[in-house]
């Protein structure tokens, strides 16, 4: 019961997509809102919903609220209506819409603004009713209905142009609205046969394609004559004369299928400095707590996440056997739930960030943890193994920085096995970086000089490459 204590409210609920939703969230013991342009379906859906027993058992329930959504003055009485009622939002789903169908070359101009008003306008309606009562509190989740047809669909132009226009919406929405907590995400689902898209079929003449094929060859005239046309040639005289088969651009199809990938929430503890306050803490306690902060803040169902990924440059001591593995028990979630640490030095959180990235866009994931813990205080004093038996004790190394057990074969290699300060110390000196100018002044100092090199180096290559002109061209 994943929505116990929560509302929602859900655009164009009286049937269809939106209805099976508000079934769903009402089953999980959520207060649902159905809107419809339809208020008297919309009442009949809510009461049909509650009187479930799945919503029943789960104390959910229904109310069905009318309002025409692309009347901005209409969503904000009916989102007034249902917060004024329940003290709060939670969830809202715009999926109101509509199609009229027609090949481009004889749509109406009236059907592309009724398409892109009732998918689209009213999509951005419902975003900013909805955004000014979830922001005071922090929280808040908005969803979306796209649709495959924003790839293109003929005889779509309008409908594939609203559901483009909401994936950018809804990607510009999530930038604005994630620092204040709010979740923005969108949903493209396949053909769903709903009532909505039987008229379609009907409308273009499919619906015979659903017959078998014995009662097809047996009533095809009357199904033809019934549908005007079972393939559509009344509607779309033109569509089927002429096939081009293209070969598919790979670099296309890979671009199609990659995810949009959205922070939702972020969490980190105080930076202390060596031997400091939270030099008493041990780094898995330290990554534990973060990792438990950011599932608690992002509210984001533990058994939702596919992976965490951490990284830890030392891995000496305390944070030695997979850190991350370490911090997600401590932390109290599914033992079930994997994890895995990255070493990439001073670059290992960013690495651990960049592979959640690169798993969630490539389809691998959909919810991901991602950061990096260092403890440099305990960070243990490590002893190198006797070559021989009963030797004396073998050299020590302090793992808080810098290289331990150096391969031998590195002295040739000047400079490989440098420390980060000791990398520092030289940079200093090469490039007579002056330690007792204020750290402020020293970087706008750099910003400013960074741009004239670029300047000048640009000037340099544009002369080398100029041509020189001969004395008979002059």
């Amino acid at each position: 019961m994943r929505f116990i204590g929560r509302t929602a409210m859900i655009t164009g609920a009286a049937r269809g997509i939106g209805r099976a939703s508000a079934l769903r969230l009402a089953s999980e013991g959520a207060r649902v809102a159905i809107v419809d342009l339809d208020r008297h379906a919309a009442v009949d859906a809510a009461a049909a919903i509650t009187r479930t027993a799945p919503v029943r058992a789960a104390g959910g329930f229904a109310i069905g609220l009318g309002a025409d959504m692309t009347d901005p003055a209409q969503v904000e009485r009916a989102v007034d209506a249902f917060v004024d009622q329940e003290g709060r939002l939670d969830v809202f789903v715009n999926n109101a819409g509509a199609t009229r169908d027609d090949l481009l070359f004889r749509m109406d101009p009236a059907d592309w603004d009724f398409v892109l008003s009732t998918n689209l306008t009213s999509a951005f309606h419902g975003i900013q009713a909805a955004q000014r009562r979830m922001t005071p509190g922090k929280t808040g989740a908005i969803v979306n209905l796209s649709s495959r047809s924003a790839l293109g669909n003929r005889g779509q132009a309008n409908y594939a142009a609203a559901k483009a226009g909401i994936q950018g919406l809804t990607a510009t929405a999530a930038i604005e609205l994630g620092p204040f907590g709010i979740r923005v995400n969108a949903v493209a689902p396949g053909y769903i046969a709903t009532s909505m898209t039987a008229q379609t079929a009907e409308r273009v003449g499919t619906g015979c394609r659903r017959t078998s094929g014995a009662r097809r060859r047996a009533d095809a005239p009357e199904a033809r004559r019934e549908s005007g046309g079972c393939r559509g040639r009344d509607r779309f005289p033109r569509e089927r004369r002429r096939r081009v088969r293209l070969r598919p651009d790979p670099v296309r199809e890979r671009r199609r299928t990659m995810t949009a990938v959205y922070i939702v929430a972020g969490v980190r503890t105080p930076v202390g400095r060596f031997g400091g306050s939270l030099s008493a803490v041990r780094p898995d306690d330290l990554a534990a707590l973060a990792v438990r902060a950011v599932v608690e803040r992002s509210g984001i169902d533990p058994d939702a996440i596919d992976e965490v990924v951490l990284g830890a440059a030392n891995q000496a001591g305390e944070d030695n056997r997979n850190v991350a593995r370490m911090a997600v028990l401590l932390a109290a979630l599914p033992v079930s739930l994997p994890a895995f640490t990255v070493n990439r030095l001073c670059a290992s959180g960013m690495t651990a960030i960049t592979t959640a990235h690169a798993l969630i866009s490539s389809g691998a994931a959909e919810v991901m943890i991602a950061g990096g813990v260092e403890s440099m205080s305990r960070a243990p004093w490590v002893q190198a193994r006797p070559q021989r038996a009963f030797a004396g004790p073998g050299t020590q190394f302090d793992t808080s920085i810098g290289w331990r057990f150096v391969n031998p074969r590195f002295a040739s290699q000047d400079g490989v096995t440098l420390s980060m300060p000791e990398t520092a110390e030289l940079v200093a000196e090469r490039f007579g970086i002056d330690r007792n100018v204020p750290m402020p002044s020293r970087s706008r100092a750099i910003a400013a000089r960074s741009p004239r090199r670029r300047a000048a180096s640009s000037r340099a290559r544009s002369s080398r490459s100029r041509p020189r002109r001969t004395r008979q061209e002059r």
